[in-house]
């Protein structure tokens, strides 16, 4: 079963994301978000070069003029070396169009009024937008209701209290609006994870694969175990 948030890099990443992201304008977030996801997956193409390639070699093939020194040539390297399945090629493709646009135009830039563009990003599986979604409401209540609770401990609020101060929050146009606009960095950060998580996911496998090999022939077996059968 697929547990992105089993790997430590995926753990790292959403520790990151969570101190990061809520203090960035919408574009902010994006380039950040797509930062970490060029990371994660320079981290997938280097699993197959050579193990014993030169750093000068490497360093220009991932240097920003060189063939793979874009996310965009990396999104594509990874999917025509079948490194990285169509569904993912296309959430990553998503992702970096959602970028340049933001890059692009001019004014605010709002996470909030990419919803529907953003489910393109998740199609990674036909629940995955949906369980992004009710996940990253959770755990913004839950984060909401930790810091609630830390001001009715501190007060020492009794119940009657703390019901009034959650109904008007509740019946509060303008506090409502904040959180619901706040969902969609949520969702960025855990989508991100999850995607992420795909990636590791692909290395992993990969590297177990590659791990006694020198080139993808390697992987067949020999003319004497073929003569043998």
């Amino acid at each position: 079963m697929f547990r992105p948030f089993d790997y430590p890099e995926i753990q790292e990443l959403f520790h990151k994301l969570f101190i990061s992201l809520f203090s960035e304008s919408g574009r902010g977030a994006l380039m950040i978000a797509v930062k970490h996801v060029d990371d994660t997956l320079k981290t997938l193409i280097e699993e197959v070069l050579p193990k014993d390639i030169s750093k000068n070699i490497k360093d220009d093939l991932f240097k920003h003029m060189g063939p793979i020194g874009t996310v965009s040539a990396r999104i594509k390297i990874a999917y025509a070396f079948r490194l990285i399945d169509k569904n993912l090629y296309y959430s990553l493709n998503a992702l970096r169009n959602i970028r340049n646009d933001a890059a692009h135009q001019l004014g605010d830039y709002s996470l909030y009024t990419l919803n529907a563009k953003m489910k393109d990003v998740y199609k990674l599986g036909p629940s995955i937008p949906y369980h992004i979604k009710v996940i990253s409401t959770e755990m913004m209540m839950q984060s909401k209701f930790e810091v609630l609770k830390g001001i009715f401990d501190e007060h020492q609020l009794n119940r009657d209290d703390q019901r009034t101060i959650v109904d008007d929050l509740l019946n509060n146009e303008n506090a409502m609006e904040s959180l619901e606009k706040q969902v969609p960095y949520w969702e960025l950060i855990n989508g991100l994870c999850i995607l992420c998580g795909y990636i590791v996911y692909h290395k992993q496998k990969i590297s177990a694969l590659t791990k006694n090999v020198t080139i993808w022939s390697d992987l067949l077996p020999s003319e004497t175990e073929n003569s043998s059968n």
